[in-house]
C-alpha cells in the first residue's frame, strides 16, 4: 500500500543519514542488513557501477557511492524508473 511505501522510504532515508560516514565495506554490509531486515531486494555494486540498489516491486533506492567510503547520492523512485531519471533526496543534516 502507499503508506507501507512511504514508511520504508523513510526508514531507509533514516538508516541512510546515521550511517553516512563509514568505510565502503561496511556501508555496502550495512545495506545488504537492512534489506534482509526490511524483506526488500539488494542488489550490490558491480565492477562497472558504484551504486547498491534496494527494491521492492513498487519503489527502489539507489545509493550511489563515492570513491572515499562515503555516500554521494541517494535517489528514490518507482521500480520501473531507471536511476538517472529519479530525484536525488537530502541525506545531510
Amino acid at each position: 500500500s502507499q503508506s507501507t511505501f512511504y514508511l520504508k522510504k523513510q526508514l531507509i532515508i533514516h538508516i541512510l543519514h546515521s550511517i553516512y560516514r563509514t568505510t565502503h565495506q561496511s556501508l555496502i554490509e550495512r545495506l545488504d542488513l537492512i534489506s534482509r531486515q526490511l524483506g526488500i531486494i539488494f542488489t550490490p555494486p558491480t565492477m562497472s557501477e558504484s551504486h547498491v540498489t534496494l527494491s521492492t516491486e513498487m519503489f527502489k533506492v539507489v545509493v550511489v557511492l563515492d570513491s572515499h567510503s562515503g555516500i554521494k547520492d541517494v535517489r528514490v523512485g518507482h521500480s520501473d524508473v531507471g536511476h538517472n531519471d529519479m530525484p536525488s533526496v537530502s541525506i545531510q543534516s
